[in-house]
């Protein structure tokens, strides 16, 4: 079951655009666990990224998609692409910082 999306153009470092839509979905039994764990599973559609994060129950599966989302969008763009929403195509939408805002250290 989809539990959030969200749309936008994605562009490469060559300028070349795409529309992406990033989904998270709810957590759900692993039909393959034998011991009662959960998956959730986590696309950019449009950028060819699907994967399924794993837990030991619903929330761990859930937190760990979120994570998942975020490893991703950091490593696309490292590789050079940019995100806009489909209304602005001319201004650049830091999906990082707006989803998941810098995390503080201890020391």
């Amino acid at each position: 079951m989809l539990l959030a999306t969200s749309e936008y153009i994605a562009k490469n470092a060559a300028g070349e655009s795409v529309p992406c839509v990033l989904s998270l979905h709810a957590p759900e039994p692993d039909p393959l666990s034998e011991q009662g764990d959960y998956r959730c599973k986590v696309e950019i559609a449009g950028l060819l990224f699907e994967k399924y994060a794993y837990g030991v129950d619903a929330l761990q599966a859930l937190c760990l998609g979120v994570e998942s989302l975020r490893l991703a969008i950091a490593k696309l763009k490292s590789e050079g692409w940019t995100f806009y929403f489909p209304a602005y195509p001319d201004d650049e939408f830091d999906l990082l910082s707006a989803y998941f805002p810098l995390r503080l250290s201890k020391n």
